[in-house]
C-alpha cells in the first residue's frame, strides 16, 4: 500500500475457478480472490469502499457503457488478425471530451488499464483490448472542428475517418 493513494493488487499467470491467485485477500482478509475479481474490483479510499470498475463507469456514463458480447469480442481484435487472449471489462462508447475525462478519471482512480481505439482499422494489434482493460471507442466523435487551407490544417475529433476527411 502507498500512502495516501488507491491501492489494488494484480495477480499475473492464468487462473481458473479451481485455481485461486495466491495471496490476493479481499479488503477485510476473510477469502482468496479469484483473477477475475481482483481486476474488475478495487478498493477506493475516498469512496470507502469496493466497488466494480464496471458500476463506476455505468454511474458516470449510463447507457455509453457497452457489455454486449459482440462489441466486447469485436473490441479484442484489429485487421492485423492479432486478438486479445479475452474480452475487456467494458467498451465505453466516447461522445464528448467529459466522456473521456471521466473514463480516465475512473481509470485513475482505479487502476485499470484503457485502450482507445478508432475503427478497428489498424494493423498492429496496438487497439486491442483485454480481460481486466477499458476498450475506449471514439468512433462516435466525429466531427470536424477547423479546416485551414491555406496553413493545410485540419482540426477533428479522434473517431474521424481519413476516407470522411478526405471527401470534405
Amino acid at each position: 500500500k502507498r500512502k495516501g493513494r488507491s491501492w489494488r493488487k494484480v495477480a499475473r499467470g492464468p487462473a481458473s475457478g479451481a485455481r485461486r491467485a495466491r495471496g490476493l485477500r479481499d479488503r477485510d482478509g476473510a477469502g482468496l480472490l479469484t483473477l477475475s475479481t481482483v481486476i474488475e474490483v478495487c478498493w477506493c479510499k475516498d469512496r470507502g469502499v469496493t466497488v466494480s470498475v464496471l458500476q463506476l463507469l455505468i454511474d458516470a456514463l449510463g447507457d455509453r457503457v457497452d457489455t454486449d458480447p459482440v462489441a466486447l469480442d469485436a473490441a479484442r481484435a484489429d485487421k492485423s488478425g492479432h486478438r486479445a487472449a479475452a474480452p475487456p471489462i467494458a467498451v465505453v462508447h466516447a461522445e464528448s471530451v467529459d466522456d473521456v475525462q471521466a473514463v480516465m478519471r475512473i481509470a485513475t482512480q482505479t487502476r485499470t488499464p484503457v485502450v482507445t481505439r478508432g475503427a478497428g482499422t489498424g494493423l498492429a494489434g496496438a487497439a486491442n483490448a483485454g480481460e481486466g482493460e477499458i476498450a475506449l471507442s471514439m468512433l462516435r466523435m466525429r466531427a470536424i472542428l477547423e479546416i485551414n487551407a491555406e496553413d493545410q490544417l485540419a482540426v477533428v475529433q479522434p473517431g474521424i475517418l481519413n476516407a470522411e476527411l478526405n471527401d470534405v
